[in-house]
């Protein structure tokens, strides 16, 4: 998903009439985010620190971050320091995979490195006993002494938050611009994005959700309006490998072990919390039409969603009069 307020590359003041507008960007997280301020400018250093923070605790690329470390332990139980962050990531991701019954999992990162999305290297060997290390019951974490404590049932368990960790970022760039007074503002990391207030033209903010096509075409499928909320949004048109001469998308349903051709191309959810908004955004598409609705129901969610009906792409949100 892009948004469709368009950012400078640095740090510029558009001074004009209107309220100023301050943007920022910059990159992190294997991505790029983008930051518009109104009427009050912050210092860029303070966002790239809060952003240094919650990339040690859950970047699996950073070899020394809490979930490295814990991914790379042998012993099947792990103290650190007290990573609050990691904690409430861990918090969330984990009601969500309760939730969805397992659609969102955590530990799905062995099958996720298999088939060559991950961190690592694809497997040469076909990967067996999955089952043995993929599942999020099989952790449980926990703060004590202002320590982090992690159990893992194998230690061959990998942790891995990327379908949350985007959207966490941004509710703690957004908590860090409101403890600095800011109230209109717009945050966006690698396409989760939060708005707050006014924009400069002291209208509410709209964002845009792509058209699922594979050829880079960045027109949108809908504009809205975005009041004080977040908005994730999840795809595999884009994201794919070819192993042994066959298509893999990058959606992986955990309680099967392996992608799958899902009929839900796009799945976008607005949500107070833009780390719920991810990890929700992620479960829809392991879903699948079939049994979509009946967890939107039950979580109380607010989605638009982009799928195939027999070759035929159709829309269905439950919050837009279209």
């Amino acid at each position: 998903m892009r948004i469709i307020v368009i950012i400078g590359l640095s740090f510029i003041c558009a001074c004009t009439s209107s309220p100023s507008l301050y943007k920022y960007s910059g990159k992190t997280m294997g991505t790029s985010y983008h930051i518009s301020t109104v009427g009050k400018a912050i210092d860029p250093a303070g966002i790239d620190s809060v952003l240094t923070v919650v990339n040690q605790s859950m970047s699996t690329y950073i070899p020394n971050s809490s979930i490295s470390s814990i991914n790379s332990s042998e012993d099947t139980v792990v103290v650190l320091g007290n990573d609050t962050h990691f904690m409430r990531v861990y918090a969330a991701a984990n009601h969500v995979a309760e939730a969805s019954g397992g659609a969102f999992d955590f530990t799905v990162m062995p099958i996720v490195n298999y088939y060559g999305f991950g961190y690592e290297k694809p497997y040469q060997t076909p990967l067996k006993d999955w089952e043995s290390i993929v599942g999020y019951s099989k952790v449980q974490a926990s703060l004590w002494d202002k320590k982090l404590i992690v159990k893992k049932q194998n230690s061959a368990v990998k942790m891995d938050f990327s379908a949350i960790a985007k959207g966490y970022g941004v509710d703690a760039v957004a908590q860090y611009l409101e403890a600095n007074g800011i109230v209109n503002f717009l945050v966006e990391i690698g396409g989760e994005v939060r708005c707050s207030g006014k924009n400069d033209k002291s209208k509410i903010w709209r964002v845009g959700i792509d058209k699922p096509t594979s050829n880079g075409d960045q027109r949108f499928q809908e504009i809205i309006s975005l009041d004080n909320a977040s908005m994730a949004t999840s795809g595999n048109y884009r994201n794919y490998k070819i192993i042994d001469g066959k298509k893999y998308v990058h959606t992986i349903d955990p309680r099967i072990g392996k992608p799958f051709k899902t009929d839900i191309l796009s799945a976008t959810v607005i949500h107070q919390d833009c780390m719920l908004a991810d990890a929700y955004a992620t479960t829809l598409m392991v879903l699948g039409m079939d049994e979509v609705k009946a967890f939107i129901e039950k979580e109380n969610l607010k989605v638009f969603l982009i799928y195939d009906d027999q070759g035929v792409v159709k829309t269905y949100n439950n919050f837009l009069e279209l």
